[in-house]
């Protein structure tokens, strides 16, 4: 088995290898170099000696022609002795034969040595001339000896002896330039060899001198790779032993998502081997149980912080679904790109479904899925202190399939399973996410309805379920119909707790039962027909509101100091077209259970600030007019910008506007509604408590709260003559009012006698029937002017 070690070791003599190869280059071209200047200057020596060559060889044949020249001299001087001693001799005609050819054979010859050396050297060009002086010459020698040999006797006049001595000196010539040529070539010829030598030398040691240096940093360089190398195979090593030894599934991919590495324990968790996965996108693993969104939110969360982390599905190699926890993160190199994405997975399937099967085996109904009795119980707890903590509602709808048991007797038990498993299908399309649809046994089942502003909601469900549940049921090729009887209990009026809403709602469905079945009963008979009074009424509000069945009055404020109307109160009257006038207390509080309270309040609000324009603009005297807000509209988070909104389009001046808020929301909510409240009255804006006294008030914050005026309720002044406690109690109302500089208004002043008390105690205003009650706006300019008010109230 190949070893990391081993791979290092041969990594490292492939490296030593190619510095060897390298250097033993450097040399070979060295040599090479070397060779080639040495190949040079042997060449050019052998050309010298082949100059030197043909120099001698003229040389030797110059003295040759030389000595010849002697003998034919000699010759000629011996025929002229003879001559003149008149010997009468004849001269040797063989020997003058031989001259002549050696004659002819000398031209010959030279004519041959300047064909074969003409070149442009410098020697060739020097020894030129002497060759045509001796051929010249050589001529004239010819000449003389074929005229010597066509007459006697022989020529052995002067001017053929100047002849032959002009020959003789020509060639002494030739012979001296070649000496001196030769002796300078040889000069030069020595010079060059030393230049060589050293240029031999100095490239030698170039040549040695880089390698030396090239040697030296690539071997430097090595060294340095060398120990990088060693220390990041140590964190390889150990990288490596993580990576492999990991119980954790690890990806490695490129940037183009394609898998680079995997680890041992990816291939035992998905069934992949390492070979069937390299170079694929890591989709092949996925199961489809995710949406493209969920992939594209992790991507885009992947780039913009380089992790990723959270619950995934993915399909291993046999098919199988299995959920993972999974963390993607991006690895980036020092110039800040990515280059890998690396996934760390584990897989949570045994843990996800143990922890899933005990939570279900524990609350859960193992024939339908729903919630038990024990999941019940917790969840109503749970919704009682919500409904407690917010001031809502619950409704327990207890449920009793009608004729369960001629099913079960007739098609068999597993029909009464399959038609319990369809019921609860259906309620559980019915109900709201948030409800809860439970089954406590047999074929009683349970539905909670948390969060209800109103207990009519607890009447549609109940109709709607009915209607569902009316439809034919299929099981198993059988069509059967059912019908359920419903019992319904409601927090907190039928109990406190969940055993009470519970048995309460029992109890009511049996009373349901033994009415006929298929019907709902609330826990008492007098609280259905009270919710289905309630239901009608808020249907019928809808409609009113859109067809204008709501009309305003208008109630004067009388000062008790001075009989004049200061102001007017705002009140709404139903005209129901069967039930005749319908109050205005009954009204808002149908309309707060309906969600209508802010449209009906917003509308009072913008039509009573135009109606006092309307006043002023002609020319009555400027008086307050008075707004009733409901504790939903405080709550709203534009009741600012709303009321800002009505001042604006009418154009009424914010000091004739009073708002009476309802003590209850002043007390119990005083820190949320200060800066409200303060923000009102910086705007010029009146602010009333209105009922004041009726059980909510807290003295330690009336105090604080930015108020202009106390409103006595109509509870303790109907009765302020005839009961000390209410005589009592509105009189300390009175005292509290102006011991805080707060006017105080009576409300519900119906008799003389109530007028006279509250006049003795102080009080500074009363409104009521004594007076006037609510009239019509285009009643209220008459009575600004009208003399019998102001009888009454100076009475």
């Amino acid at each position: 088995m190949v070893t990391n070690a081993d791979k290092t070791h041969f990594g490292l003599f492939v490296i030593r290898y190619h510095v060897y190869a390298l250097i033993t280059v450097a040399i070979t071209l060295s040599i090479f170099v070397a060779g080639y200047l040495f190949w040079q200057e042997s060449k050019r020596y052998r050309m010298e000696e082949i100059a030197n060559n043909y120099h001698l060889e003229a040389m030797l044949y110059a003295t040759r022609i030389k000595e010849e020249l002697l003998q034919y001299q000699l010759h000629l001087l011996e025929n002229r002795e003879n001559e003149i001693a008149g010997t009468g001799s004849n001269p040797n005609p063989d020997l003058d034969t031989q001259s002549t050819e050696l004659i002819k054979t000398h031209l010959e010859r030279i004519a041959l040595l300047r064909k074969k050396y003409e070149t442009n050297s410098l020697e060739t060009n020097r020894i030129e001339p002497i060759l045509d002086k001796l051929q010249r010459q050589f001529s004239e020698i010819l000449r003389s000896q074929s005229a010597m040999s066509s007459s006697q006797p022989l020529p052995t006049s002067a001017p053929t002896i100047e002849i032959l001595k002009g020959f003789s000196r020509s060639v002494e010539q030739l012979r001296r330039i070649h000496n001196i040529n030769r002796e300078n070539q040889l000069i030069e010829l020595q010079t060059e060899k030393q230049s060589g030598y050293t240029k031999l030398v100095a490239v030698l040691l170039f040549s040695m001198l880089i390698g030396f240096l090239v040697s030296r940093g690539i071997l430097s360089r090595i060294k340095q790779l060398f120990a990088e190398q060693q220390k990041t195979e140590a964190r390889l090593r150990l990288s490596a032993t993580v990576f492999e030894s990991s119980s954790k599934g690890v990806v490695i991919t490129d940037t183009n998502a394609k898998i680079v590495s995997v680890n041992s324990a990816f291939t035992d968790i998905t069934g992949y081997a390492k070979s069937e996965v390299l170079g694929k996108d890591p989709s092949i693993l996925k199961s489809g149980r995710h949406d493209p969104s969920f992939f594209k939110d992790m991507w885009s969360t992947l780039k913009q912080k380089d992790n990723w982390e959270g619950e995934i599905w993915d399909r291993r190699k046999n098919g199988e679904v299995y959920p993972k926890w999974q963390s993607i993160s991006a690895v980036r190199d020092d110039d800040g790109y990515i280059i890998n994405y690396v996934s760390i997975f584990s897989d949570i399937s045994s843990i996800k479904q143990s922890h899933e099967q005990l939570q279900h085996l524990a609350h859960h109904d193992p024939l339908t899925g729903l919630p038990n009795r024990l999941l019940l119980n917790a969840r109503l707890e749970q919704a009682i202190q919500h409904a407690h903590r917010y001031n809502r509602h619950i409704a327990v709808l207890f449920l009793d399939l009608d004729r369960f048991k001629q099913i079960n007797d007739t098609l068999g038990h597993p029909a009464g399973d399959l038609l319990l498993q369809s019921v609860a299908e259906r309620l559980l399309e019915t109900t709201r996410k948030g409800d809860t649809v439970a089954r406590l046994g047999g074929d009683e089942l349970t539905v909670v309805l948390e969060g209800l502003h109103k207990t009519n909601n607890a009447i549609k469900v109940a109709n709607t379920i009915l209607e569902v549940l009316s439809k034919p049921f299929d099981l198993d090729g059988h069509e059967v119909f059912v019908s359920a009887s419903i019992g319904i209990s409601i927090y907190p009026q039928d109990g406190l707790d969940s055993g009470t809403l519970l048995q309460h709602a029992d109890n009511a469905m049996y009373q349901a039962k033994q009415q006929g079945r298929g019907r709902y009963q609330f826990f008492e008979k007098s609280m259905t027909n009270d919710a289905l009074e309630a239901l009608t009424l808020e249907t019928d509000l809808h409609r009113a509101f859109e067809s204008n069945e709501l009309i305003l009055r208008y109630q004067p404020q009388t000062s008790l100091r001075s009989g004049e109307i200061t102001g007017v109160e705002v009140l709404m009257h139903w005209d129901h077209p069967k039930k005749g006038t319908i109050p205005y207390e009954q009204v808002i509080l149908i309309a707060e259970e309906s969600d209508l309270m802010a449209t009906i309040g917003s509308w009072i609000l913008h039509t009573a600030c135009a109606q006092a324009k309307v006043w002023q603009d002609e020319g009555m005297p400027p008086f307050r007019i008075a707004v009733n807000m409901s504790g939903q509209q405080l709550s709203s988070r534009d009741i600012i910008d709303e009321i800002t909104e009505a001042l604006t389009s009418t154009g009424l001046d914010p000091s004739y506007l009073e708002l009476e808020i309802p003590e209850e929301t002043f007390m119990k909510q005083t820190e949320r509604m200060r800066p409200i409240l303060e923000e009102l009255r910086s705007m010029g804006i009146t602010l009333a408590i209105d009922e004041f006294g009726a059980g909510y008030s807290s003295l330690s914050h009336l105090n604080k709260l930015p108020v202009d005026r106390l409103k006595v309720g109509r509870i303790f002044v109907q009765d302020i003559h005839e009961k000390l406690d209410n005589h009592a109690l509105t009189r300390a109302i009175i005292a509290l009012g102006h011991g805080l500089d707060i006017q105080v208004t009576a409300e519900g002043v119906d008799s003389q006698e109530q007028y006279r008390l509250l006049k003795m105690m102080g009080c500074d205003e009363v409104q009521g029937g004594h007076f006037n009650r609510a009239v019509p706006a285009e009643t209220i300019p008459y009575l600004l002017t009208s003399k019998d008010h102001y009888a009454t109230a100076a009475q």
